[in-house]
This record gives structure tokens, C-alpha cells and sequence, in this order.
């Protein structure tokens, strides 16, 4: 019971240190999805919604289909799986550290270091915590368990884990099948081509029936879903210019920072050390992970090839950096027992005391506003006060209020949020990618039309909101008379933008303007 409380407020800890978002950023592709499957006459027109709806099996459907059956209290459910999931995220790292870590207090300081100093080092923009519910969070809170099973050779439990992992975000559990069952894989190899020596029959059989279980599962899934991405056909130049233009943060090597690299490569290097003697499975584990970053980086980075874009390899990090970090603290603190501290220390309630006190000092300081120099965005559920001072969300909700169903709205490229609380649809939004081949081009035509931004841009990825919103503002009323003919028949923008059509709604932020 300790533990689980413990566990509780360390949850508590993350939220208020990293804040928790709900409705607007990455949540512009998944919750409006949510709604359209609970609600079909919403979002008729919209680019993103009509595409993945319209393109099944899709990669966001199971997820949706899971959030759909809270869709009358979507807020409070989302929040709900969102601490379920870091729970199980939480206890499989737990598990996984206790297997390496002698002494439970070093685990704390193995999840503390974790989950706050090192939080923003990864490569492609993947951590293993997000302040908001996704597909990739479900995915994880699974993988992890999958991980702890193959090294405790219980293979049918760990295909079970991965294969939920996979249906819920397919490249994440594919990746963590993959490492885990491939570094067990190469240790029965070493045993048999190095060692001379013969595995055991019963487990060679069932670790080949759960790899076969996975590929008669989630594999058939995986493929489904990879042929669909692949229904139509993309120049490889176009292609890599889109991922570039759009996504590098998550695709290209040399947008990753060399900090991050820095950060992984000492991680890597005592893990390998490490895990050489203490678990092959691991040792292998990153072997693989780090062999096909290579191949990957000089694939992708070098040669600007787009065959193993798709594999986003680099992901695999999110499993590296927990690893690795266990290695260090199993290493750095074997020689402090517990007997060297005050008896306190090792009391059963010491941790969630601690906790306890930690949150409550943070929380002091938030208040107090002397914490660090911003604001942490907190769009919970209970969070009314907060959301009212919201300008975003207050203008959709009047939009959700004077405009018809099937209203088609331009927006800024930084509007993430208006599209949940309005119900409407956008002619195209930035943050929205369509995961399909036959699909990005046009979106990619619309980004360019609307936002006038491209490849040639000195900025990427999302460094390209703010010169987007900037042309957004400078578009003139003709331009916008243009792409009505679209079927366009709103516009949002902000509210020291002076153009030429009936105003409809209005806040101190931001106008909309009827344009049929």
C-alpha cells in the first residue's frame, strides 16, 4: 500500500512539474477523431478527419475506438487512462530496476533522475513520459511490461504485452517486440554458436510459438496498416522533402541535438559494459537498437534515402535511456548499503513522505511564481478556472455556438486547440499530418497555399509555426476570397487583423469572420 501511494504522488509530482494538456497540441489529430466516431456529423469537411476516417484500418483507430467510450466525459476519461497508463508505465520501470538495483530507495532515485533531470534528453523527440494522453503512451505502459516478461522468460505474457502495445501505436510496439525478443533471440545463438551449448527444448518451443502468436497478431496488423500507407505511390525527393519540411524533431538525425547524442552515448556505453555481465538479453537488446540507429542515421541523414523513414528507428531510445539509466545508478550507488544510513531513510514510508514534501515545495514555488520564468499549462479536467482565461477555447466555443455543423474555417497554424472545442472543420491544419503516402502531398499543397511556407524555409518542423501564423496575418482579402472557393466559409484569425467580411464572433484575442 506504501508503494502504490507513493506511486500516486509521484504521478501527482510529474503533473505539476510538467503540466498535463488536453484538447490542443498533438491532441489536434486524436480527440476531434474521438469525436467524429461518437458523433458522424461533425467534421464533414475536414482534411484530417475525412482522410484517416475514410482509411481503415488506421493507426489512431484503436486508440480512438478506446477514448469513444468515454466520449460524453472525454476529459475526465482521457485523464483517467492517462494516470492508468503512467501507473503501469511507473511499476514496469519499478519492476524492471528492482531486477539490477539491491535496494529500493536506489529505484526511487533511478525514477526521480529519470523523469525530471534527464526528461528532455532524447533523440527524435521521444521520451518515455508525456504530459498527455496518446496512442504512444498506451503503447508504452504495455511495452514495458513486455520487456519485463521476456527477461523473466515468460514469453506468452510478453507477446500478449507487446501485441496491445502494437495495436494501440504499431511502431512502438513493434520496436519493443523487436529489442526484447530479439535480445533473447541472440542469446539462445550465443549459446548455441559460441557457448556449444544446447537450450532447453521446452523453452526454444516456447519462445518460437510467442514470436509466432505476435506475428499472427499483431504482425497481420502491422501489415494492414503498412499497406496502406504504401496504397499510393510518392517521389522519394517529395517525400523526404515533407518529412523534412514537417517532421524532422522525429525523423532526421542531424535535427537531434548534440546534447541528446552526448546524453545517450555515455548511456549506452556504461550499459554495455554493464549489462555484458550482469543480463545479455539487455546487452543484446542494445546492440540492436543502437546498430540499426547506425544504419538508420546513415540511411536517412546521409544519403537522404526514404526506404527506413517509415521505421522512425531512432524511437527506440525511449527504451535505451531507462535502461541505460539503470546501469548507472546500479553501478554508481552498489557501493552505499543501506546500513550506512540513518535507519529513517529506509523506513517503508519514507519515500512517499518524501514525495509528499516534495510536491507540496514545488507547488509552493509554482504559486509563488518564483519557479522557473513560465507558466505550466495544466488543461485538466477539474481545471475550469484556468481554461476560462483560455482565449483559444473561449472563441471556439463561441464558434461551436453561431456556426453551422458543416462551417469549413481557416486558422492559424499555432490554433491547436480550436478544433476540439468548436466541432468544426479546418481546411488544413499544421500540427494534423496525414499518415498516408496518398495523402501528403495534398496536404502539403494546402500547408504551402494557405500558410505560404516550404522546404526552402531556413526553419523546420515546428520552428515554421511562428513564420506561418506571421504570413497567416499578412493574407490579404482577396487571397481569402480565392481559397473560398474552396468551400472555406470561416476565418479565424487574430483580432488586430482588420478584413473586409461580417464579423460573427469576437474575443480579445482573436475574430471570426463569415465568408459565405
Amino acid at each position: 500500500m506504501h508503494r502504490f501511494a507513493a506511486f500516486l504522488l509521484f504521478y501527482a509530482l510529474l503533473i505539476l512539474f510538467h503540466g498535463y494538456t488536453f484538447g490542443s497540441n498533438d491532441h489536434i489529430e486524436l480527440m476531434p477523431y474521438v469525436k467524429w466516431l461518437h458523433d458522424r456529423s461533425l467534421y464533414q469537411s475536414d482534411f484530417f478527419i475525412q482522410h484517416i476516417a475514410n482509411r481503415i484500418p488506421n493507426e489512431r483507430i484503436i486508440t480512438a475506438y478506446l477514448l469513444s467510450i468515454g466520449s460524453n466525459l472525454l476529459d475526465w476519461w482521457a485523464f483517467s487512462l492517462h494516470a492508468v497508463a503512467t501507473l503501469g508505465l511507473l511499476y514496469g520501470l519499478f519492476f524492471i530496476a528492482k531486477l539490477f538495483i539491491d535496494e529500493e530507495w536506489k529505484i526511487w532515485i533511478f525514477l526521480l533522475v529519470l523523469f525530471f533531470p534527464l526528461y528532455h534528453f532524447n533523440l527524435g523527440g521521444n521520451d518515455v513520459y508525456y504530459n498527455s494522453l496518446s496512442a504512444s503512451s498506451l503503447s508504452k505502459s504495455l511495452g514495458v511490461w513486455s520487456i519485463y516478461f521476456v527477461l523473466k522468460d515468460r514469453f506468452y505474457r510478453a507477446t500478449i504485452f507487446a501485441s496491445l502495445a502494437t495495436f494501440f501505436h504499431p511502431l512502438a510496439g513493434f520496436q519493443v517486440f523487436a529489442l526484447s525478443f530479439g535480445g533473447r533471440a541472440l542469446v539462445f545463438l550465443q549459446k548455441i554458436m559460441w557457448d556449444k551449448s544446447i537450450p532447453n527444448h521446452s523453452e526454444i518451443r516456447t519462445f518460437y510459438i510467442a514470436v509466432s502468436l505476435y506475428i499472427f497478431t499483431a504482425g497481420i496488423w502491422l501489415t494492414a496498416l503498412f499497406s496502406h500507407f504504401q496504397s499510393a505511390s510518392l517521389p522519394d525527393d517529395i517525400f523526404f522533402e515533407i518529412i523534412n519540411f514537417r517532421l524532422p524533431h522525429h525523423f532526421i538525425p542531424g535535427a537531434f541535438g548534440i546534447k541528446n547524442y552526448v546524453v545517450f552515448a555515455v548511456l549506452s556505453a556504461i550499459a554495455l559494459r554493464y549489462f555484458h555481465r550482469e543480463n545479455k538479453v539487455i546487452f543484446f537488446l542494445f546492440c540492436i537498437a543502437l546498430s540499426g540507429m547506425l544504419i538508420y542515421g546513415i540511411s536517412v541523414g546521409v544519403l537522404h534515402k526514404t526506404a527506413l523513414i517509415s521505421t522512425q528507428w531512432f524511437k527506440t531510445g525511449i527504451w535505451l535511456k531507462p535502461l541505460g539509466l539503470v546501469s548507472v545508478v546500479a553501478t554508481s550507488l552498489s557501493f552505499v548499503p543501506s546500513k550506512r544510513l540513518p535507519s529513517f531513510f529506509t523506513h517503508r514510508f519514507f519515500v512517499p513522505v518524501f514525495l509528499a514534501i516534495l510536491f507540496c515545495s514545488v507547488a509552493a514555488l509554482q504559486l509563488s511564481h518564483s519557479f522557473l520564468h513560465f507558466t505550466r499549462k495544466y488543461e485538466l479536467p477539474f481545471d475550469n478556472l484556468l481554461n476560462a482565461n483560455n482565449d483559444e477555447i473561449q472563441v471556439a466555443l463561441m464558434a461551436k455556438r453561431c456556426t453551422p455543423k458543416d462551417a469549413l474555417f481557416l486558422t492559424p497554424a499555432s490554433c491547436t486547440a480550436f478544433k476540439y472545442y468548436s466541432e468544426r472543420s479546418s481546411y488544413i491544419d499544421f500540427k494534423a499530418v496525414t499518415h498516408s503516402k496518398a495523402d501528403l502531398k495534398e496536404w502539403y499543397d494546402r500547408i504551402k497555399k494557405v500558410y505560404r511556407i516550404n522546404a526552402s524555409k531556413d526553419e523546420k518542423g515546428l520552428a515554421l509555426i511562428d513564420v506561418a501564423d506571421n504570413n497567416f496575418t499578412q493574407m490579404d482579402a482577396k487571397t481569402i476570397v480565392e481559397l473560398s472557393k474552396s468551400g472555406i466559409t470561416h476565418v479565424l484569425t487574430f483580432s488586430n487583423i482588420d478584413l473586409p467580411f461580417p464579423v460573427i464572433a469576437q474575443s480579445s484575442t482573436f475574430t471570426i469572420y463569415a465568408l459565405q
